[in-house]
């Protein structure tokens, strides 16, 4: 049931990223939902589960945006396998610790995208200011969203149990 659960909160996560976190963008820095979501579900489910989610979200992600078609699939796996590999329960260690894992593993996301765009020679001032601002306000963004979704996981809701 764990695993029905994390698939719809999946299916509302996507939603939101697509549909509302383009109006909470700060100097063209958008959100990411998906990076704590999948940091999350690492932690909380098996390695083929939070793997399997991890892709399909990608894929749901990179078929919005074809021009780096697989990219966002790719970056989400690595994130859910380093997670999987060095990453114990979210819900049983201190906040430092998570903070410090959510800065981590968003600097490797934006190193990845930055090196993805460097290859592709899209790599501009402007472009790596708004990368660091996005890398920033994700890091904020991941904090609190990870918090929510401990908190919503200790709930026990009805449709669930």
């Amino acid at each position: 049931m764990k695993l029905v659960k994390f698939i719809s909160w999946a299916i509302i996560i996507l939603y939101l990223q697509v549909l509302v976190v383009p109006r909470l963008a700060i100097a063209g820095a958008e959100p990411n939902l998906i990076v704590p979501f999948i940091i999350f579900i690492s932690s909380m489910l098996g390695a083929t589960s939070s793997l399997t989610i991890s892709f399909f979200l990608g894929m749901s992600i990179d078929i919005l945006n074809p021009e780096l078609f697989g990219l966002n699939t790719l970056i989400y796996i690595i994130i859910s396998y380093i997670v999987i590999r060095i990453h114990p329960n979210v819900n049983k260690i201190q906040l430092t610790l998570v903070a410090l894992s959510i800065l981590m593993l968003n600097a490797i996301y934006l190193i990845l995208f930055l090196i993805s765009y460097f290859i592709l020679s899209y790599i501009t001032f402007q472009f790596f200011l708004n990368m660091l601002i996005s890398f920033i306000y994700n890091s904020i963004f991941s904090f609190a969203i990870i918090l929510l979704l401990a908190f919503l996981d200790r709930l026990h809701f009805k449709l669930y149990d």
